[in-house]
Parts: structure tokens; sequence; C-alpha cells
């Protein structure tokens, strides 16, 4: 029996992977898995070359000799009239082992275009087109590219069918491309075999609308590897993992060379072992721990490693074999789950819902609670934001570092927009803690981050985003009050969830109103109307301080626009209010997104606690872990109980309704706050008091 504990390690799958997704492709379960055990443990696979009329022959001889089944099934396409003919075949075994819960890899060593198939493999598969052949392949409309295309026709029925039956395949169409004896491969360049990778992916993925690839990039480990990954490179939007075929063809074998070379290569995509006659150790793969599969090659494995060493590889506690695979119905297909943190907030860093490489650990900083640590380059963390407006924001990163040298870059989960990129300094020791700030462009809606670890040694405790210059819509998420609703669902908080795709709508007349709760008074700058088709003609934009006396901000007539972006504004207002007086449509009046932005207010000075409400107390203050409010009203109403930080923005809100009469006790989690002074603010049946205290 292995020396793991496959308890603890399947159970940490299972936590994971509800939520994992990898950052390249996160539609894909495959991926998600080798994210979630990169630079832990190693899965191991087993290619079948041939016959395809028995396409688990070499996975069953695994079996026999070691007791446990490859975690990786691989097969072939091939070039044969009789693996041609058996190719269904194939393509079920793969639907079998992928239910069985295994990762599945198909190959496709094909006849040159040049030929029908079946052909032989010296003088097809093994052989070289002209370079006018090879520019003719590469041109569009062109007979030899034509003639591949058609070739690839053939292959994308087998692909859809798996695709149907929800089997994920780690696509390798050409494998070995620095290797000069294939007739695909040993052309270096954009226009050379690079060049007909990616008119391949195009085809299957753009033009036959393959979904299920996840696409590998292969080469062999020659001496000249270094320079190959660059000349051979499809482009990082074309492949979502890179592996390498270790067949020593450089006389050295595993070496952290090659290793450190496609690390680099790879940044936060998967690396693998592609092919491999000779199994890797459990000691290679514990000071290699990136690989995230090895595939052992057909027959070369049992002729090229004893019984025992088989057995060792399949035993070693940092390699995962089929009894160990989490089953793919408890991986995700997603990023993060639920609405994560709304902007301005701040984020602990130990709240990520997927990460690869960290570790958490007990913080002594400010507020105690957990760090993420063991930052190494190339790690990463996600998170789950929701961004009001699109707008320029200032994210603070509370970090700690021995040496200094380290630098975080956030971008999107996928690292297709890098946001920005920070240095991290040296602070003098694990635990003593800094905070640096970087201004980044966020568009609006709710988006997957990550926090990438361009170069890692340091630790980080916490992320804080705030707005800067107005760039906040004040109306996200508020209350929100209207004079009707038409039936149908089109309820009011839709104007106000940051979706384009929802709206209120009124009903059929013409004096109509919407009114929302900003929750403090703001300087309002400018509001923002987007309208369905039934918009207002004429209609004014109105504030209030108190909900009861309004002022007039703007009027407006003879309005023929969907978007009124009114800028220019300059009034104080707690609510703001669209009165419609005239309608464009029979319809009643329709809007997408009401929008407010603007800055905090000076706050009006708080009177004594009033004799029908009174704040009692918060405990602890300074706040520490779990806070409580204690609220007493002497009777029943309507009753707001929010968090304002220092900058006047809502950092919490506690309660949002009717309250009855008592005494009420809201309590929080008071290390979710940032360091500095909050106020309490509770506004009750329209009167307000205010409580400060400290969030060390």
């Amino acid at each position: 029996m292995k020396n793991v504990n496959v308890r603890s390690f399947s159970i940490l799958l299972l936590l994971n992977l509800l939520l994992l997704s990898y950052p390249g492709a996160a539609q894909f379960k495959s991926l998600n898995f080798l994210n979630s055990i990169s630079g832990q443990r190693t899965v191991a696979g087993q290619h079948n070359r041939e016959p395809n009329a028995n396409p688990s022959q070499w996975t069953n001889q695994i079996y026999s000799t070691t007791g446990r089944y490859p975690a990786l099934w691989s097969g072939d396409f091939l070039f044969q009239a009789d693996n041609i003919a058996n190719r269904q075949t194939m393509i079920n075994q793969a639907k079998v082992e992928w239910a069985n819960g295994a990762l599945v890899n198909l190959m496709y060593h094909s006849c040159p275009p040049t030929q029908n198939e079946p052909c032989n493999w010296d003088g097809g598969v093994v052989s070289e087109l002209s370079d006018a052949q090879w520019n003719e392949l590469i041109t569009n409309g062109t007979n030899l590219n034509n003639r591949w295309k058609a070739r690839l026709d053939v292959i994308a029925t087998y692909l859809q069918d798996l695709e149907n039956n929800g089997v994920e395949v780690l696509f390798r169409p050409f494998h070995e491309m620095n290797q000069g004896i294939f007739w695909w491969a040993g052309r270096p360049g954009a226009n050379g075999t690079r060049r007909l990778y990616q008119i391949t992916r195009d085809y299957l993925q753009n033009t036959k609308g393959l979904a299920n690839l996840i696409w590998v990039w292969n080469v062999q480990d020659f001496g000249t590897l270094a320079s190959d990954l660059n000349n051979y490179d499809p482009g990082s939007n074309y492949w979502d993992v890179l592996s390498l075929d270790m067949y020593y063809t450089d006389g050295q074998g595993y070496t952290s060379a090659k290793y450190n070379a496609l690390v680099n290569k790879a940044g936060n995509k998967p690396i693998a072992i592609g092919e491999c006659s000779v199994l890797p150790s459990s000691s290679t793969l514990a000071s290699q721990p990136r690989w995230t599969f090895f595939m052992g090659w057909a027959e070369l494995v049992f002729s090229n490693n004893s019984t025992s060493a088989i057995q060792s590889a399949y035993g070693a506690s940092n390699v995962v074999t089929l009894d160990e695979m989490p089953g793919w119905a408890n991986v995700g297909t997603g990023g993060c789950t639920g609405t994560g943190a709304t902007l301005p907030a701040t984020v602990q860093a130990e709240s990520y819902c997927q990460m690869s490489g960290v570790q958490k650990e007990t913080t002594s900083d400010i507020g105690g609670g957990q760090n993420v640590g063991y930052i190494e380059t190339n790690d990463w963390m996600a998170y789950r934001v929701n961004v009001p407006a699109t707008g320029t924001y200032t994210v603070q990163y509370r970090v700690a570092s021995q040496n200094g040298g380290g630098s975080i870059r956030l971008e999107n989960l996928g690292g297709t927009t890098t946001y920005g990129t920070i240095a991290v300094p040296a602070t003098g020791g694990w635990q003593t803690w800094a905070t640096i700030s970087h201004n980044i462009t966020l568009n609006a809606g709710t988006q997957d981050i990550a926090i990438d670890a361009a170069a890692g040694g340091f630790n980080l405790n916490w992320i804080s985003f705030s707005g800067g210059g107005g760039s906040i819509n004040l109306a996200y998420n508020r209350p929100v009050s209207v004079s009707s609703t038409e039936a149908g669902g089109n309820v009011a908080s839709n104007a106000v969830d940051a979706n384009g795709t929802t709206r209120w709508s009124s009903t059929y007349s013409d004096t109509q109103w919407i009114t929302v709760d900003l929750g403090a008074n703001y300087n309002v700058s400018r509001v923002r109307v987007a309208w369905e088709t039934a918009s207002a003609k004429n209609y004014y934009l109105e504030g209030s301080t108190n909900g009861t006396t309004w002022f007039n901000m703007r009027t407006i007539t003879n309005n023929a626009s969907l978007v009124n972006d009114h800028t220019g504004l300059n009034s104080t207002a707690r609510y703001v209010r669209l009165y419609c007086t005239a309608r464009n449509t029979t319809y009643g009046y329709s809007i997408y997104e009401l929008e407010v932005y603007g800055a905090a207010a000076a706050r009006e000075r708080t009177s004594e606690v009033s004799s029908d409400v009174e704040v009692l107390s918060i405990y602890p203050n300074p706040l520490k872990g779990r806070t409580v409010l204690n609220v007493n009203v002497d009777d029943s109403g309507m009753a707001v109980l929010e968090l304002i930080n220092s900058a006047g923005m809502r950092a919490l809100t506690l309660h949002n309704g009717s309250l009855a009469r008592g005494q009420h006790a809201f309590s929080f989690e008071a290390s979710t706050l940032r360091p500095g002074i909050y106020m309490a603010m509770f506004t009750f049946n329209g009167k307000r008091t205010a409580k400060k205290f400290v969030k060390e």
C-alpha cells in the first residue's frame, strides 16, 4: 500500500475541486484537476499505441504488473488500415476510461496530406514535404490545405462523439514538433510547424465547433530544447498544456535544466512528461514537483524498466493512480462561485476560491487570523469580486518579505488580461508587515481575478480595493422603491443590479418614479440612466437628503436617447429619484440600469442618542474577531444599520428592513474589515445616530 493518506488526499480534492478551475481554460475539469495537484503529486499515465482493436492492452498490462490502473489513458488515431478501421473501438474505450474517472489523452500519427490514408510508417508518417508543398499546406484554400482539413473532418466526427458523451480530451495532434523525422515536424519559425498547429486548432475549434479539446503542445528533449521552446511555440493562446517527451535524447534524462525550462515557459499552465520509456522515480518527481502527469510509452515501459521499478513508480506516495482520482462529478468546471466581494472591499488572502502552490499560516499582523505564505514564483490565488462600475481602483496589498524581490501580478483568472504588476519590498521579516498599492482599471460586473506571483518570496495577508475618482456606482444593489411594477417579474431591484440584461418596468401611465437610497449623503456628480425602448420623454432628476423633501438636479425634455449620462451635477443627496412625466411609447417606463456617482459628503454632526433609539454598545472596541453591535429601540419601524469607513464609503450593511421594538444584537466578523476608523451608522424612522469605533 502507498505511504500516503489516501483518505485525506481524497477529502482535500473534494473540498478543492468542487470550486476549482484552471486559469487558462476554466471550463475543463481535466485542467482543474491537474492544477489542483500541481506541485504536490503527479498523475501516472500509459499510452496504448496499438492495436486500436485492443485499445487498453498496455493499460491492462500496467494493472497486471502493479495492481493499479493508470490515472491517464492514452490512445491514437494512427495511420494503418487495421487501426483506422478500429478507430471507433478506440473512441469507445476513451468513453469507458472517462466514465471510470481517468484523464483521456489522444494523439494522431497522421499520414501526410500528400498521401491518402492508410499509409506506411516509413515514407508516410516518417517523410518530408518539400518547401513548396509545405507553403501550399499552410496557405488557406489550396489543394493541400483543403486535403488536410478534409482529414480533420474525419477526426472531428470521433472527437464530436466524445464531446456528445461529456468526454474531455487532452489532444496532441502534432507530437515532438522539434523532431525532424516526421512530415509535420522540424520546421521552426512562424511559417513552420507551429503554423500548422495554429491552423489545426482554429479549424477544429472554430469551424468544426469542438469544445472538449485541451490542446497539448509537445516537444522532445533535444539538446536544443531552450531554443526549441521559442522556435516551435504556437503562441500561448493556442495551447493549454506544455509537455516534453523524455527519451534521454541528449543523453542526460530528467535534468533540472529541462524541468526549469518548461516551468519558465509554461508560467501558470500545467507541464507534463508527454512520453517516456524510463519512468520517473519518486525522488525525481519530488525534486521536480510541477510535472502534472507522466505517460509511459506502450511496450517501451516494460522493456526499459524492471518490474520492481514499475511497481515502485506506481506505488509512490506522490503519484496518482486511478483508484485515487476524485471522480469527474466532484470536479467543478467554472471559476469561483457565489457573488463574491462587492467593491470597495477588503479580501482576506486566505479566502481564495482556488490556488496553486501556496499554504496558509497563522499571522501576527494586526487583527490576527491567517495569512497566505510559502509563495513561490508562479504560485497563484483566485478570488471572485463584484465590480459595481468600470473605473480606476486603488489596490492595496498587505505583504511581508524577509529579503524582498517578489512581484505581484494582478490579472483575470486565465491570465489573458494583466491589470497591473507591483514589486514587493523587503519588510525585514516574514511577519513584519507593510502595505503597498497601485492603481488599476477594472470593468463592471462579477469577475474572477487572480494574484499571480510573478516572483515569489513574500507572504500576503489581505487585498483591499477602493474606488478612485468617483468611479463607484453608489446605487449598486442599494434599496430602491418605485411607483409601480408591471406584472411579469421586472422588479425595481433589477435597475440597480449592474446587469444590463435585467430591467425594471412600470405600469402604463405617464407619472411614475423610481428612487434609490444611497445609504448616506453624497456629493452627487453624475447619474447615468440606461433605458429599454420604453423610455421617458420628459422627466426630472431629483435629490433629497431625507426622502421627503425633494429638489431638482436636472430637467429633461424631449429625450430621444436610450442612454442618458447626466454629468456635471453638484448636489448633496442621499436619495436620488427619476420622476417621469411623459413616455416615448404607449408602454410604461423601463430601465435597465440606474447608476449614481459621487464622493462622500461631509458628515452631519450627530446628536446624542435620541429618546426612541439608542446604540448601547459595540464590543469589543477596538474590534478583534467576532464583534457584537447592540441596538435598543422603543418602537417598531424601518431601520438601516451600516458600517461606514473613513472615506465615507459603506463597508458593511448589517440590517436593512423592519425592526421590532426592543433590544437587538447584530454580530459580524471584524477580520473582514481593513484597519482604520469606522462609524456604525443607524437610521431608524428617519432619525440617525452614529458611534465611532476602531479596527486595529
